[in-house]
């Protein structure tokens, strides 16, 4: 699916901002990363709140593999009536939107690297100085 594609599909959410990842496109609606485009199927954030919905939906979630494992995310395939019915659509994203908030709550922002503390040492030119004879 392009990027053309996605922000149509995505018309009666409103704006949302595309960025390309993992081969697909990550999903953002203001700075909420609550979708994902992967090989032309659309996944929605979910959380444990919204993830039985999107069970009791038939959804499945997006997963990959990475050094012989599967990986599961917390990213669920759209509801096939969300693609039809734009209240629909809208539904879904707002729960996803919903999940997305939450997580970010949870999520600190990365301390940045503290450069080691060198004790002070004085210089030369920080030492007193003598006073010249005359």
């Amino acid at each position: 699916m392009d990027a053309a594609s996605i922000t149509e599909l995505f018309h009666p959410v409103g704006s949302v901002r595309l960025k390309r990842m993992f081969g697909g496109h990550g999903i953002y609606a203001d700075a909420l990363f609550f979708a994902l485009e992967s090989r032309g199927e659309i996944f929605l954030k979910t959380d444990a709140e919204t993830q039985p919905a999107f069970a009791a939906a038939a959804s499945l979630p997006f997963s990959f593999e990475r050094a012989g494992k599967t990986m599961v995310t917390s990213y669920w395939r759209l509801p096939d009536v969300a693609f039809d019915d734009p209240d629909e659509l809208v539904r879904w994203c707002r729960l996803a939107v919903a999940a997305a908030r939450r997580a970010s709550r949870g999520k600190r922002a990365p301390a940045s690297p503290q450069k080691p503390v060198r004790p002070l040492r004085a210089s030369r030119s920080s030492s007193p100085r003598r006073a010249k004879p005359r």
